[in-house]
């Protein structure tokens, strides 16, 4: 029966080691390409399978936030899902951010949409594709 026990620990633990690496591997700024409704994205922790992103705009010289993504989760280590609630710069309301992200080595690409909650015909898209 221990035996049992270590093994399932064993196992475990290689999981959890294998989504810390996966989260801090997305961790960084990124800048986009052109065509970007976002233009910059920085990536930070929040736990083994949850990250922070700050999506910003660049306008008059300087970058600023467009939303904050406080919950994207990573469902393996070169993918994101976004299911939650959130606020846009300059824009009355809370919107439901729903979309997803890949990673491929220094590139990641995020695409999806924000609607109004109390205006369901407002619906914003969201895109980026850029590298660290």
């Amino acid at each position: 029966m221990s035996r049992k026990i270590w093994i399932i620990a064993i196992l475990g633990f290689v999981f959890l080691a294998g989504c810390r690496k996966a989260s801090e591997e997305w961790v960084g700024v990124y800048t986009g390409t052109a065509g970007n409704d976002i233009n910059q994205v920085i990536v930070s922790r929040v736990d083994n399978r949850t990250l922070r992103m700050e999506l910003k705009v660049y306008a008059f010289g300087s970058y600023y936030t467009y939303t904050t993504l406080y919950n994207a989760k990573i469902t393996t280590p070169k993918a994101i899902t976004v299911n939650e609630d959130g606020a846009i710069a300059l824009q009355t309301g809370t919107y439901h951010f729903a979309g997803s992200g890949t990673r491929d080595r220094n590139s990641i690409t995020l695409s999806g949409t924000a609607t109004n909650k109390s205006n369901p015909s407002d619906v914003k898209s969201y895109y980026f594709t850029g590298s660290k």
